[in-house]
This record gives C-alpha cells, sequence and structure tokens, in this order.
C-alpha cells in the first residue's frame, strides 16, 4: 500500500526536522528579544535545544524495545501533537520571564543574566525533550521492516533533507508574516506529522504481538568506549567549528541571517549528501578508508579559503571550503553507529545521545575558552588536531593510509599556517582584540581609522558621530544626564564629555570595543577617568529593561550594516516603549538610522518612531547623504537658527564640534548640522501602515523584496 510504514516514517521526519529547525530560530530570536542579544542567551537557546535532544532520545530509548511498533507509533503521534501544543506556549512563557525578571526589581547584570538563562531552561527544556524522543519511537515503528536493515542512517538522512527545509522556511515566511505567524505554521507541520502517523497504525493491526520484545540480535551488546568518545568528538567538532565559520565567513558573506543560513544549507545538504552516499556504497570500503585518511585534513580548509587573498579574489566562495568535512561527518556518523548499533533502538539512542552531547560542548567551549584565546587560525587548527588521533585509530588495520593521512596532514597545516587572513592583517596595521563576540579590529591612522567587528566595518571616526551627542543636547541644554547605546569607537562618548552633564552613561555589548578605545584617541584615558563616564558591558536593550534610571538624552546608534541580524530590535516599537520609560519628562531621543532613502525599511523604522512619541524631527546627516538623526521627544522640540546653535554650545563643545573640520567657521557648521528633511521625502504613503515591531523586522528579512517577488506589506 501507497501508506507504508517505511514511507510515513521518512516522511514524517522530513516534516519534523523542518519544524524542528524553524522552531530553534524563532525561539532564538524570541530568547533574544526578551533577554538580550548576546551570546550567553542565544547560547543557552542552542546549549537546552540540543539537551533536549540528548535527553528525550535517551529517555524514550530505553523504553522503546519493551513497546510494540503500534504503541511506538501512537506514542510518536502524540509526541508531534503535544510538541506543537508546548511550543506555541514558549513565546507567552518567555514574556512571563521577562516580566517577572522586571518586577523583582533592578539587578546586577550577572544575576540578571542567570536567571534569565534558568527561565529559558526550563520554559524550553521539555519540548526540547519531547522533539528528542521522537527518534526513538520513530526507529521502534521501522525496527523490524525487512526493506530497512539501518534504521537510524534512514532517520538520519530524512532529518537533514527536513532541517535543509526549516533553514529556508522561515526565512520566507518571517519576511511575508512575521514571527507568530510563522511560529503557527510550524505548529501545524507537528500536527501534520501526528495525522500522518496515526494514517500508518492499519499496518500494525496483524502483526502487533510478533513483534513485541523483538530487538535486532546485532548492536545488542554494550556500546564500545571507542565508538562513544567518537561519536562525542564528531559532536564537538562539528559545531564547535560551526561557530569558527560563521565568525570567519562574516568577512566574506556579511553579517545578515542570510549568511547564516547559507552555512547551515551547506553544513546540511554536504552532511545530508554523505549520508546518502553511505546508504549507496555499504561494502565500499575503499571510500570508508579515504574518507578517514582525509577527515583531519578538510577541517584545515576553510583556513586556506579565509585567508586575506583569497577572501579578496573570491569571497563568495569561502563557504564551500566547509563541505569536504561536512560531507565526511554525514558518511561517517550513521555508518558508526548503524554498525556499532544494527536495529538496536536503545543502544542507537544512547549512541545519538553522546553525539548530542558533544554538540553542547562544542560550541560553549569555542564561544567562551577556545576563540576568545586562540582566534581564527589557531582554533581551526586545534580542531583538525582533534580529528587526527581519531583518524590514526580507525585507520588502525590499514598502515599506508596513516602514513598518508600524517603526511598530507602536516602538508596542508603548514600551507595554511603561513597564509595570512584578516586577523593576521588587523595584526600587522592595526590593533586586535578578541572576545565571544568575535574577533575586533582598530585600524588606519589619524583621521583615517575604522572599527570592524568580525571583518565587517562598523564606524569611522566622523562628524556624524559627534552631532549624535550634539544636536540633541542643543535642543535640550540643560540635561543634566545621557545614555548612549552603543559605545562604538567612543567619539559620542567623547563628546558629551565636553557639555557640563551630572552622568554619562554607555553601554557596549562587545569588551573588546571597549578596549579598542585608547587605540582611536589619544585623550581615551581622560574620558574613561571622568567621574561622569560610567560604562557597561551589556546589550542595549537588557540594560533599559533591568535598569531603573532615567535620563534627560538617550542617543542610539545601531551597529551597522542596515541589515545585520539583530540589529532591527533597535528600531522596533517595542524597544521604543522600553526607551520612553527610561527618559526623563522632557527627554528626548537621538536615534540614527544610517541611510535617507525611502526605502521600506526607513519608512518602518521612522513608521515606529511616530508612532511612539509626539513630537519628532528629522535632520540631514552633516556629511550629506549618509543617514538621518532623529530626535523624538513627547514635548515640543524648539526650532534652532543658526544663532541659537552656537549660543547653545559650551566652549569646550563648540572645540569639539570644529575640531575634524577646521576649514568650516561655526556658522558653516551650524548650518550643515541644521539641515532639517521633510518627512514627506522620505515616507512613502503607501507604507503607512508598516511599523518596526519585534514580530516584523523589515530590515533583517528583505530577501523576496529585493528580488521584487513580493509588493505588498502589512503588519
Amino acid at each position: 500500500m501507497f501508506f507504508s510504514i517505511r514511507r510515513i516514517a521518512f516522511l514524517c521526519f522530513i516534516i519534523s526536522g523542518a519544524a524542528s529547525i524553524s522552531y530553534q530560530t524563532i525561539w532564538l530570536r524570541q530568547a533574544m528579544t526578551y533577554f538580550g542579544v548576546i551570546t550567553p542567551i542565544s547560547s543557552a537557546v542552542l546549549s537546552v535545544f540540543m539537551l533536549g535532544l540528548a535527553l528525550g532520545t535517551f529517555l524514550s530509548g530505553r523504553i522503546t524495545n519493551i513497546i510494540s511498533p503500534r504503541l511506538a507509533l501512537i506514542f510518536y503521534a502524540m509526541v508531534e501533537a503535544l510538541i506543537g501544543g508546548l511550543a506555541f506556549t514558549v513565546p507567552y512563557f518567555f514574556k512571563k520571564g521577562y516580566l517577572f525578571l522586571l518586577d523583582s526589581g533592578q539587578m546586577q547584570s550577572g544575576s540578571y543574566l542567570l536567571y534569565s538563562c534558568l527561565f529559558i531552561t526550563i520554559i524550553l527544556l521539555p519540548v526540547c525533550t519531547l522533539i528528542g524522543s521522537t527518534f526513538p519511537f520513530l526507529m521502534r515503528c521501522i525496527q523490524n521492516n525487512e526493506k530497512e536493515d539501518r534504521i537510524f542512517s534512514f532517520l538520519y538522512y530524512a532529518n537533514l533533507c527536513g532541517a535543509l527545509i526549516g533553514c529556508v522556511l522561515p526565512g520566507v515566511s518571517i519576511e511575508l508574516y512575521g514571527f507568530q505567524y510563522t511560529l503557527q505554521i510550524t505548529v501545524a507541520l507537528n500536527i501534520i506529522v501526528a495525522i500522518l502517523a496515526l494514517c500508518a497504525l492499519p499496518d500494525f493491526a496483524i502483526t502487533e504481538s510478533a513483534t513485541i520484545d523483538s530487538p535486532d540480535k546485532v548492536g545488542s551488546g554494550r556500546i564500545p568506549f571507542s565508538v562513544i568518545l567518537i561519536l562525542f568528538a564528531f559532536g564537538f567538532v562539528t559545531l564547535g567549528c560551526e561557530v569558527v565559520w560563521i565568525k570567519s565567513f562574516i568577512f566574506a558573506l556579511g553579517s545578515t541571517v542570510y549568511s547564516f543560513a547559507i552555512i547551515l544549507a551547506v553544513y546540511l545538504i554536504c552532511t545530508a549528501f554523505g549520508t546518502k552516499m553511505y546508504r549507496e556504497n555499504l561494502n565500499n570500503i575503499s571510500l570508508y578508508y579515504t574518507i578517514i585518511t582525509w577527515l583531519p585534513i578538510f577541517a584545515l580548509l576553510p583556513i586556506m579559503a579565509t585567508s586575506f587573498v583569497v577572501l579578496q579574489c573570491f569571497p563568495q566562495l569561502v563557504v564551500l571550503s566547509i563541505a569536504p568535512l561536512c560531507f565526511c561527518f554525514g558518511y561517517l556518523t550513521p555508518k558508526i553507529i548503524d554498525n556499532a548499533c544494527g536495529n538496536n533502538t536503545r543502544n542507537i539512542s544512547l549512541a545519538y545521545m553522546y553525539n548530542c552531547l558533544g554538540c553542547i560542548a562544542g560550541p560553549v567551549f569555542t564561544t567562551y575558552i577556545l576563540f576568545p584565546v586562540a582566534g581564527i587560525k589557531e582554533s581551526l587548527i586545534a580542531y583538525a588536531f582533534m580529528l587526527l588521533p581519531i583518524s590514526y585509530f580507525m585507520l588502525r588495520d590499514v598502515n599506508i593510509h596513516r602514513i598518508k593521512a600524517l603526511a598530507l596532514f602536516i602538508l596542508i597545516l603548514f600551507t595554511s599556517f603561513y597564509m595570512p587572513n584578516y586577523e593576521d592583517h588587523i595584526k600587522s596595521n592595526g590593533m586586535l582584540t578578541r572576545d565571544h563576540i568575535g574577533y575586533i579590529g582598530a585600524l588606519g591612522k589619524n583621521l583615517d581609522k575604522i572599527l570592524t567587528v568580525n571583518g565587517v566595518g562598523m564606524t569611522t571616526l566622523n562628524n556624524v558621530t559627534k552631532n549624535m551627542a550634539h544636536l540633541p543636547l542643543l535642543h535640550h541644554p540643560d540635561a543634566k544626564s545621557a545614555l548612549v547605546i552603543c559605545f562604538g569607537m567612543g567619539t559620542t562618548v567623547r563628546s558629551l564629555t565636553a557639555w557640563p552633564l551630572d552622568s554619562i552613561t554607555a553601554v557596549e555589548l562587545s569588551k573588546g570595543v571597549l578596549k579598542s578605545f585608547s587605540y582611536f584617541y589619544s585623550d581615551a584615558e581622560r574620558v574613561l577617568t571622568d567621574p561622569r563616564v560610567h560604562i557597561v558591558n551589556d546589550d542595549g536593550r537588557r540594560f533599559l529593561n533591568r535598569s531603573g534610571d532615567t535620563y534627560d538624552i538617550i542617543i542610539l546608534d545601531p551597529p551597522p550594516p542596515i541589515e545585520a541580524a539583530g540589529s532591527g530590535l533597535l528600531y522596533t516599537t517595542e524597544f521604543l516603549t522600553a526607551v520612553k520609560l527610561r527618559l526623563a519628562p522632557g527627554g528626548i531621543l537621538q536615534q540614527w538610522i544610517p541611510d535617507n532613502r525611502p526605502t521600506v525599511f526607513v519608512n518602518a523604522a521612522l513608521n515606529a518612531i511616530y508612532k511612539q512619541f509626539k513630537y519628532v524631527k528629522l535632520y540631514d546627516a552633516i556629511e550629506k547623504n549618509t543617514g538621518i538623526h532623529i530626535l523624538a521627544s513627547d514635548v515640543p522640540l524648539p526650532e534652532l537658527t543658526k544663532a541659537q546653535f552656537i549660543k547653545n554650545l559650551p566652549p569646550k563643545a563648540a572645540k569639539d564640534i570644529e575640531e575634524w573640520l577646521p576649514d568650516q567657521s561655526l556658522e558653516e557648521i551650524a548650518a550643515a548640522s541644521l539641515h532639517s528633511i521633510d518627512k514627506k521625502d522620505v515616507l512613502r504613503p503607501e507604507l503607512k501602515d508598516i511599523y518596526m515591531s519585534d514580530d516584523r523586522l523589515y530590515n533583517e528579512f528583505y530577501l523576496l523584496r529585493a528580488y521584487n517577488l513580493i509588493s505588498t506589506f502589512r503588519n
């Protein structure tokens, strides 16, 4: 019959795999929305997801060999439906956790982070455990199918194919409908899977009693420790390398959500192709030995691909350097589990659990220990060295392959080590610092200095960042306190010290960026030791949520480029609501948008501002056509003339604003700074109903618009 259990199992796991990756994407963004766009929060989501897979696989694997395939299928259908139900409640509980933390009063960043991660674990672990349990239950359903004697690789391949679909689905759906509708679509996928599974129940009506307690004899003993160690190492290296790949490829691919999706897609395609090749070449021992021989060598290829010379010549092709290693893991992981465990679902579950545990440990080790100390090149070399003894062990019966593997490894290692990458370029031409965000570069001389993060330019020495401080203070000369979100080069904070303020607070996510301040300014020490200046290492939105202070001036300078992943959360109505709560009566918000064209994003960002504030002024950047200064308040903003501009400037502030414009008079600077923009020139009538919100991030999800595949917008 068409609805055979084998066909349904494969289809179910394709759909289920797509749903799992879609959930991961949605939960990751929602966690950052409520608890902060910081690495510990994203690490918590991914770690809990993998922990749930490991725990669910282990727990359900303990019972699958003692229940009938029919009962396993019923359990599987129930679990899929329950996953959809629980997944639908995650945003609600995230918001409850966020509100609970706010209601608990102001907390230090460390304790706030601890409680945030605790809430994420409590909320996500049950549903992720259910996701993990689906693998053993479905394996039990087809355990005795005469057409399938390698059930792990069969479902593993289906899951990879589904994950590839899940890699594409959210990007399209979120742009069209937003996060909430995408979540509903994903929940519907789980319900469809549950229905499909129940369609296969008639297949077990006759044979149920004959299949109870019939575990496969192959692989029914204990799993060898060497297998456990190899599977853990494969998970550890795979996701550990993925962290390094993302940071190193940003220079070539950019920091958009689509760049990360491309890396994930290449990883999934090549892993799935490796699994397919294994299943089609079960007895090809030559291919097996060849793959093991090249395994540690392939780990070095991204080093060569990210060399400064290659990046300048073929930047878009660097992502293909991960393909061979991903193919190897896709071939070897299911082969090792199939050979060690056969069709014994209990042992398969244990083996896969160890692989998942490695997937948890690898990214954590890379993010917080290896990368901040070693950097890109050294981190990838370290992982290649981890694979070398594994390769040697697996080639213990063929010494000729061992010799070949060692010789090739040494050759590629020396070649890779002496190929300079972008980090080496920074070391030679400026100042390099590292933290869990990535590698931070301070480059250039005199006024041609630039700040980069993971190879992407953040800001330069320019008068735009000075005016971010001066413009709002000229409109509110009696202000006593100011908050800067995104420290960057420190230009805005430095300019604020020229005003008679009582307190200046600056929030910066990256410690490496803060360390670079001294490279850009010879008087950095003066600014940092100013008793009015307080530097906070935190996410801006998270700081606003946990802080109890109010400020007369709040200055926002979101990191470029406009499309950068995570930057959209600094433009939304929800974020602006948090800003308003921290503005003192009569306070002014200065929001910078690095674009002055009437684009969809500019309209959405401006509409969000107009939605939250009664009075808004738009000023063109002093360096024309680079962006818009937005001043927003709930009290009328004064109309400044050139004379008032000059009169309101304290002597130190006047000196600061003239510092990099020696050929212009103060009158000329005032005229350029006060060049206003009519909102009719940037706001399009047909886009009046769209605005930036946590659910609709028009700057980050734009691919369909970029290719003119959609023309309608809605919130």
